[in-house]
């Protein structure tokens, strides 16, 4: 007992002896350091609470590749009379992981996504929207993507004929949207029964004067990219 007293004691000293420290730190500014490249951008910037997916990125469809959660399609639900469930079989590249099942039971049947904390659904504003789909054998039918309230009433429509394979192939479309909805979904339904797989959802407003958004690219100026305009603003005066 008198030990642990006598080590606790000890412990409490040098806590106290630490913190009365003084630290020094000189300065000599007549010897230049390292350079610092130019590519490297003074600003911090960290991915929390989706801050960058979601947030600076302007992409309204949550987990589009299907990897937020590897076991089940966080984000997605079903519409009508379907099912869904994540796959690794014949994926689109050796980077993906997963794809989107979509056993289309019958007409109207699809998938929905809710997006991050709800689709922000401007009257007026089009939306455009691109998607990777491919066929379990084949699929020849119309595929509808609408934007839609919470409770299915539908906000903005378009359609995509489809003549799909089990090769995978490249879909985009537009949506201009007919009313406003903060709490907004992105559905997409078949017009037929089959299996078909969806990936890499990218969902986002064009660029626009009468649009919050602006196009930048990355740091290699490989491919363009849409972020909200109040957060790359400041961003772009750095």
């Amino acid at each position: 007992m008198k030990r642990s007293r006598l080590f606790s004691t000890w412990v409490l000293v040098l806590c106290a002896l630490l913190v009365q420290a003084q630290v020094k730190i000189e300065f000599d500014f007549k010897n230049r350091g390292q350079l610092v490249t130019e590519d490297h951008y003074g600003i911090f910037f960290e991915e929390i609470n989706h801050a960058g997916d979601g947030g600076l990125y302007a992409e309204l469809v949550r987990n589009r590749s299907f990897e937020e959660d590897m076991n089940s399609p966080l984000a997605w639900s079903t519409v009508g009379n379907a099912t869904i469930s994540l796959s690794s079989d014949n994926m689109l590249n050796t980077v993906q992981k997963r794809a989107l099942r979509v056993d289309i039971k019958s007409a109207g049947g699809g998938v929905r996504n809710e997006g991050y904390w709800g689709i922000n659904i401007v009257s007026g504003r089009t939306y455009q929207l691109s998607f990777w789909l491919c066929a379990q054998d084949t699929y020849n039918g119309v595929i509808t993507a609408e934007l839609q309230k919470a409770n299915g009433q539908q906000m903005g429509k378009t359609t995509i004929n489809v003549n799909a394979t089990q090769k995978w192939q490249k879909l985009t479309a537009t949506i201009r949207a007919t009313g406003n909805e903060a709490q907004g979904r992105l559905a997409l339904k078949g017009s037929v029964k089959g299996v078909v797989y969806l990936t890499w959802s990218a969902y986002s407003h064009p660029p626009s004067r009468i649009v919050p958004t602006v196009v930048v690219r990355t740091w290699h100026r490989c491919w363009p990219t849409f972020t909200h305009v109040s957060c790359a603003s400041p961003v772009a005066a750095t």
